[in-house]
C-alpha cells in the first residue's frame, strides 16, 4: 500500500477519533466536540484506505520547561495507533517521520510524549525522561509530624475554578523542569462538568491559600467506594500543584482527613515527593508503580541543546548515533558558559568546525533521556547507551546536565 500520512479534515474527524478511541479500547460514543476543542487539524495526521483511517496520530502545541530562564515550543505527539490489520506495513514508521518532519518545520526542536507501549518510541528517537510513581497512605496510621491548619484549605466549586487554578498551574510549571502548559481546553477537560472517554467523575476542588491568602495550591481528588457505597472509601488524588512546601504539607493533609475514607492513592506523582518526611513513619507512605513518563525526542539535535542551559562552563565533543534522522547523526560540539548558556555545532567532516575528536558516543534516544537533567550520564553508560572512552568526561557531563530535583510532569494528554 501507499503510505501518505496527511492532516485530517472537519469531516473526517468524527471518524478519526473513533479510530483513535477503538486504537486504545474504548468503544462507544465520543462527545466530538470536547475531543475537537482539544485537536488542532493541522497538526493531525492519518493514514486513509479509502475514506476510512487507518492510522491515526496528532502533535499537540505545547510549552515544555527545561533546565534556563524559560519554556520552550515543543511538538507532543499524541493519539498514535494503527489498526491492526494493517500494522507491520511501514505505515507508524511513515506516520512519525511526518510528524517530525512537521515539528522541525514549526521550529519546535524537541518532541515529547507519553509512550503506550515502551517499546515501540526508542525506535523513532525518543527516550524515557521523566518518572512517576503511586503512592499509597493509609490515613488511620500515617501520624504527620507537625499537623497543618486546615483552616487555609478552601474548597471551590468547578464552576469558576479554572480561573483560578490556571494562572498557579503556569507559574507552578515554569519552575518545574518537565511540566508543561495547560490550555483551557485541557483545563475544562480537567475540572468541567462533563467529562470524556478520559475516565473518572467529577473531581473535589481544594485550594491552599497562604498567610497573605494569595492562592499557592490546590489539590483535585475524588472520593471511591469501592464497596458500593457501602465501607470506607478511597481518596483518589488526582493533582497536587503547589508553589511552596507548606501548601503541599496542607493540602497533602487535607486529603488524609477526608470523612469516610481509609486511604489515599495518588497516582503519577514525582518520585522525589516530600510526603514521607512529613510522617513520624515515612513507611506508612507506600510507593509503588514506579514508570516512566515523559518521553523526549531531540528533533533539531543543535538548536535542542542551545535551548537549556547548563550548570558548568566546559567543552564536550558528543558523537550521535540517530538512524531515524540522520542530519542529527555525526559528531557535534558542545561549548558551555559560565552563564548556562550553550553553542552547539557540527565538528564532523560534513560541518564547519572541522574534525574532532568525540569525548562520547550517545544514541540520540539517551540524548533525549538526559536532556531534562532526570537520569545520570553514568547510568546510561552501564546500561550501554553510553561509551566513553575517558571515563571522567561523564563526571563532567552530569555536572553539566544535572538538576536539583526529578523532573516532573503533572498533566497527562
Amino acid at each position: 500500500m501507499v503510505v501518505q500520512p496527511r492532516a485530517v479534515t472537519e469531516q473526517e474527524f468524527a471518524a478519526f477519533t473513533t479510530q483513535v478511541a477503538a486504537a486504545f479500547g474504548y468503544n462507544g460514543t465520543l462527545p466530538l466536540d470536547g475531543e475537537r476543542r482539544l485537536t488542532e487539524l493541522e497538526r493531525t495526521r492519518a493514514v486513509f484506505e479509502g475514506d476510512e483511517p487507518i492510522a491515526t496520530s496528532e502533535s499537540l502545541g505545547f510549552q515544555l520547561t527545561v533546565p534556563g530562564p524559560r519554556p520552550i515550543p515543543v511538538a507532543a505527539i499524541a493519539k498514535v495507533g494503527v489498526a491492526t490489520a494493517h500494522r507491520r506495513q511501514g505505515v507508524l514508521r511513515a506516520m512519525m517521520a511526518a510528524l517530525l518532519d512537521d515539528a522541525d518545520a514549526r521550529r519546535e526542536a524537541v518532541s515529547i510524549l507519553y509512550a503506550s507501549e515502551a517499546p515501540i518510541y526508542g525506535r523513532f528517537g525518543y527516550g524515557p525522561a521523566t518518572s512517576q510513581t503511586t503512592i499509597t497512605v493509609d490515613s488511620q496510621l500515617a501520624v504527620r509530624r507537625d499537623r497543618a491548619d486546615l483552616r487555609s484549605c478552601q474548597r471551590l466549586a468547578n464552576a469558576g475554578a479554572v480561573a483560578q487554578l490556571a494562572p498557579l498551574f503556569d507559574a507552578a510549571a515554569e519552575r518545574t523542569v518537565g511540566a508543561v502548559n495547560r490550555s483551557r481546553a485541557w483545563w475544562e477537560e480537567l475540572v468541567g462538568v462533563r467529562r470524556s472517554y478520559r475516565g473518572g467523575g467529577n473531581p473535589f476542588v481544594v485550594a491552599h491559600r497562604g498567610d497573605g491568602g494569595a492562592l499557592d495550591g490546590y489539590v483535585l481528588y475524588r472520593v471511591l467506594h469501592p464497596g458500593g457505597g457501602v465501607g470506607p472509601g478511597v481518596v483518589a488524588l488526582d493533582e497536587l500543584v503547589t508553589l511552596n512546601d507548606e501548601a503541599a504539607h496542607a493540602l497533602w493533609s487535607y486529603c488524609l482527613s477526608v470523612d469516610l475514607t481509609t486511604s489515599v492513592v495518588a497516582t503519577a506523582r514525582p518520585v522525589d515527593d516530600p510526603l514521607p518526611w512529613w510522617l513520624v513513619d515515612r513507611r506508612h507512605a507506600v510507593f509503588s508503580d514506579l514508570r516512566d513518563a515523559l518521553w523526549v525526542r531531540l528533533v533539531d539535535l543543535g538548536a535542542a541543546l542551545e535551548a537549556r542551559s547548563y550548570r558548568t562552563a566546559d567543552v564536550v565533543g558528543l558523537d550521535v548515533v540517530d538512524p531515524f534522522r540522520p542530519r542529527n547523526a555525526g559528531r557535534w560540539e558542545l561549548r558551555t558558559a559560565a552563564d548556562g548558556t550553550a553553542r552547539c555545532r557540527r565538528v564532523d567532516a560534513g560541518g564547519a568546525g572541522g574534525e574532532r575528536p568525540a569525548d562520547v558516543r550517545v544514541e540520540v534516544g539517551a540524548l533525549g533521556s538526559v536532556y531534562l537533567g532526570g537520569v545520570s550520564w553514568h547510568t546510561l553508560q552501564r546500561a550501554g547507551l553510553v561509551a566513553a572512552p575517558d571515563p571522567s568526561v561523564l563526571d563532567r557531563l552530569d555536572a553539566l546536565f544535572g538538576g536539583s530535583g526529578a523532573p516532573w510532569c503533572a498533566m497527562h494528554f
